[in-house]
C-alpha cells in the first residue's frame, strides 16, 4: 500500500490522496474529477449534501452514504466542502457552477500595425 504523503492547503497540513483511493473514486457518479490534491464534486453531489446536512445528518454520513470514503478526504476537506456549499446555498445562483465567469477576457486591439 502506498504511503499518504501530506501537503499544505490552507495553512495547514492535509494528507494526499493515494492512486487506489483516486481508483476507487474515480467511477464515483458525484465526482466531476479527482487528484491526488484535489476533488470537485458534482452539482447534484452538492444539492443532496446540502439537502441532507440542513435535515440534520451527520457530514460524514452523507459522504458515506454516496460512496465517498469520509476518511480519504479527512477533516479539512469536509469542513471546506461544507463551507462553501453552505455559500452555494445563498447565492442567488446557488449551485450553478460560475467557474467558466472567473476567467479574466482580454481585449486585443484590432489595429496591431507598429508605426516606426
Amino acid at each position: 500500500m502506498e504511503s499518504n504523503k501530506t501537503f499544505y492547503w490552507g495553512g495547514q497540513v492535509v494528507k494526499a490522496i493515494t492512486d487506489e483511493q483516486i481508483t476507487e473514486l474515480s467511477s464515483n457518479r458525484y465526482l466531476e474529477y479527482i487528484s491526488r490534491t484535489t476533488i470537485s464534486f458534482t452539482m447534484e453531489f452538492k444539492q443532496l449534501f446540502y439537502e441532507q446536512k440542513q435535515q440534520g445528518k451527520a457530514l460524514r454520513q452523507i459522504l458515506s452514504e454516496h460512496g465517498i470514503n469520509p476518511e480519504y478526504l479527512g477533516e479539512k476537506r469536509i469542513i471546506s466542502l461544507s463551507g462553501r456549499i453552505n455559500k452555494m446555498a445563498v447565492r442567488t445562483d446557488g449551485f450553478k457552477d460560475l467557474r467558466a465567469n472567473n476567467k479574466r477576457q482580454v481585449s486585443i486591439p484590432k489595429d496591431t500595425s507598429i508605426e516606426a
